[in-house]
Parts: structure tokens; sequence; C-alpha cells
């Protein structure tokens, strides 16, 4: 099962990485925004699909807790498309993977926990590629800080998956508890997408090409957004998180 969850993370990085080529042509053309409201659209009949299949589940606690964790995924991609959109795919990967060196320096220094030499080498290699980056590109702050924070918010993401759902002392019931929270996660992920773009969205400079634009949406939606939801979810007993947040260093060697 360990072997399976490498090759589904390494899967979600291989998704993660296909979605500038295919989005970068409505993404010229449509207000970011806009992109994303429709992009979560398509997370709206899997969510109630799940909802009705496990609504026995919902309780008060159990609402505020999916809510938390779909508010936490539904800024993060939104930063991470703002931040592809105002600068390049490989500049926002190498600065979202940032944080698995966070993490290792959190795990090590305050926590006190041993860190094995593998991942060592892994913080060297996305140390050194930052490096690089910074030395041979014209960096774009605002993007670069976008890129940060959305990764940052999908670390916190994952391990707030592990501690709520596959830490031992948890208290939630995985199977049942776990279809709740993805429905309730992914309704609060397109409704609060859709409220930014009708507050915000500038809906009067939508250029709509049918039907590829409904093409790019449902591959952006479902291809790199629920599936690798999903791989997340049903994997994650098998990999730690410190593991999931290097796999995700694959992403701009990807690109």
């Amino acid at each position: 099962m360990r072997m399976l969850g490498y090759g589904a993370f390494v899967l979600t990085s291989l998704l993660y990485a296909s979605f500038y080529p295919v989005a970068k042509p409505a993404l010229d053309r449509m207000d970011t925004s806009i992109f994303v409201a429709m992009q979560m659209i398509w997370l709206v009949p899997p969510a109630l699909f799940l909802l009705c299949w496990s609504y026995q589940q919902i309780s008060l606690s159990a609402f505020l807790r999916s809510f938390v964790l779909g508010s936490c995924m539904a800024t993060a991609l939104f930063c991470l498309t703002l931040a592809i959109a105002s600068t390049s795919i490989t500049e926002t990967a190498m600065f979202s993977c940032m944080n698995g060196v966070i993490v290792v320096m959190v795990s090590w220094l305050i926590f006190r926990e041993r860190i094995h030499l593998f991942t060592w080498i892994a913080c060297a290699c996305s140390v050194g590629g930052i490096v690089v980056l910074l030395s041979v590109s014209h960096l774009h702050w605002q993007g670069d800080l976008l890129a940060f924070i959305g990764g940052l918010l999908l670390t916190g993401y994952t391990f707030l998956i592990e501690r709520l759902y596959f830490h031992p002392h948890s208290p939630h019931a995985p199977k049942q508890s776990l279809r709740m929270a993805c429905g309730i996660e992914w309704l609060t992920m397109a409704g609060e997408t859709l409220l930014v773009a009708l507050l915000f969205g500038n809906w009067h400079a939508v250029q709509m090409r049918l039907p590829s634009d409904v093409l790019i949406l449902s591959y952006a939606g479902l291809a790199t957004t629920l599936l690798p939801m999903l791989m997340m979810v049903v994997m994650r007993r098998s990999v730690n998180g410190v593991t999931v947040t290097f796999i995700a260093v694959l992403e701009p060697i990807m690109d």
C-alpha cells in the first residue's frame, strides 16, 4: 500500500503540472476569479452525491471541520492560480515547494522529531532549486508570494487531514466521516470561489469559446482538482505528510 501511495502522489504531482498547459489559453482570456469559480463548479455534483450518501454523519462540529478544510483548499488553489497567471508555472511550483523545507525545520526544531537522511537530501535539493531559480530568472514578488502562500496552505491542508482523520487518537471514524467531509469541503470550495467571482470578477471581459473552454474547465475541475483530492484522502493513510510534501517537488521537474 505504501508503494501504491507513492505512485498515487506522483500521479497527483503530474496532474497538477498538467494544469498550466491546459488552462493557459482560457486564463489568458478570462478573469482568474471567474476561471477558478467555473473550475470548482464541477465539484458540486460529486459533493451532493457524497452528502446524500452520508447525511446521517453531519453534525455541527463535523460541518465546521470540513468548512475549514474546504476554505483552506479553496484559498490555496486560488492563490496558486493567481500566481500562475502572473508568473510562470515553474516559478510558481518552485516557490510552493519551499514549504517542504519549512515543514522539516519545524518538525526538527520544535517537535524534536528525528529526520531521515533522505529527507535532508530532499531539503538540500529544494533549496538548490530555489537558488538556481533566483539566479537565472526575473522574479515577480507578488506572484512568488502567492505561490508560497498557496503551497503553505496546501501543506497545512495535508497535515490537517492527517491529524483529523488518520491520527491514531482521532475520534472520527474515517469511512463515514471522510465521505461527509469531502462533500462539505467541495461545496465550500465551490461556494466560496463563486462568491468571490460574483463580487470581484470582471464578467464583462469574459470571452468564452465553446466547446474548447468547457473541456478546459472540466479538465481543470475534475482531473487537476477532484481526482488529486480523492487520491490524497484515500492514500493519505499510507504516506506521511513530510513525504507527501517532498513528492510535490517533482512538479516543477515535470513542468
